[in-house]
């Protein structure tokens, strides 16, 4: 009497075909979440410089009762500098993931470049500020 494996062995074009459909998956997710890292990232730049923008335009006087002594322009501009950085982390998760699925890393990586030039922005953070304090924000 002939036994029956318990487990099928799939052929060799089924594992093809599995391979194939988890390129194609693999693909679509590295596509979409270059697309998310690059819309989060330049977010986040638009939120840093209109954060910076309507400090500017706040005024300069110091905030009564409150123990910091910062002015409301500086406090929206250190806020935008928060949120946007919040925002660029997430972007940048989401470079992670995409390089981890890509196969064209360099291209992918591109879509990464609002998020790291918001880094580059927050690590030049003092600098910023005190400019910004000498010219009276």
């Amino acid at each position: 009497m002939k036994r029956r494996p318990i487990t099928d062995t799939p052929s060799a074009r089924e594992v093809e075909q599995r391979d194939l459909a988890f390129r194609h998956y693999s693909a679509r997710i590295s596509t979409i979440c270059a697309w998310l890292s690059a819309a989060l990232g330049v977010f986040a730049l638009f939120v840093v410089l209109a954060g910076y923008r309507s400090g500017l335009q706040l005024p300069n006087s110091a905030r009564i009762n409150v123990d910091s002594g910062l002015s409301e322009g500086l406090t929206a501009a250190i806020g935008s500098f928060w949120v946007g950085t919040i925002i660029s982390l997430f972007a940048l998760f989401f470079a992670v993931i995409a390089l981890f699925h890509s196969k064209r890393r360099l291209r992918t990586a591109l879509f990464a470049l609002p998020a790291v030039l918001l880094f580059a922005i927050v690590a030049t953070q003092p600098r910023w500020l005190l400019a910004a304090l000498s010219y009276g924000l």
